[in-house]
């Protein structure tokens, strides 16, 4: 890893920036760090912060960080890294309809996880059904059951945006 960082934000929507933190590899690829850093822009509530505990972004935490029973662990990255997937795909946070006090009676009893979107990865499409099974993968709930970060890199590889429109 280069010692040298990049920092951008990135605007999700007109109420979130993610302040990415970019570290990039030997061999030159681009590596995003430091997730527990996004923050509403104009939330609803206003809290004053009185622990000096890491922070999580809800809507990319595996149920077993939101649970606290577990902390930071490869696997719960691997669940984060489906809802960054998603969130790619779809120009869209994880559980876009969901409100923030919705999402851990979701997550974490309900065990739901997001509902697929059929006008960015349908059905009727030559990948749709390979992307899917990747992010339902990576949201299994038990963190056993996750793909590693080479299982996905190598199914991820194989679709392509072409294949993914409707037939």
């Amino acid at each position: 890893m280069n010692n040298a960082g990049i920092f951008t934000t990135i605007q999700l929507n007109s109420n979130i920036t993610f302040q990415a933190n970019i570290l990039i590899s030997r061999d030159g690829h681009p590596m995003l760090m430091d997730f527990g850093n996004a923050s509403l822009e104009d939330p609803i509530l206003r809290f004053t912060q009185t622990n000096t505990r890491p922070s999580i972004s809800h809507r990319w935490a595996a149920p077993e960080i939101l649970m606290g029973t577990s902390s930071h662990t490869t696997a719960g990255d691997i669940y984060s890294l489906g809802m960054t997937i998603l969130e790619a795909y779809t120009s869209q946070i994880p559980f876009p309809h969901r409100t923030d006090h919705s999402l851990f009676m979701h997550i974490v009893i309900e065990k739901s996880h997001p509902i697929r979107p059929q006008n960015s990865i349908p059905i009727n499409s030559k990948d749709g059904e390979k992307l899917w099974n990747i992010l339902t993968r990576c949201w299994s709930y038990d963190p056993k059951d996750r793909p590693n970060a080479e299982t996905v890199w190598k199914e991820m590889k194989e679709i392509t945006l072409e294949n993914l429109k409707e037939i």
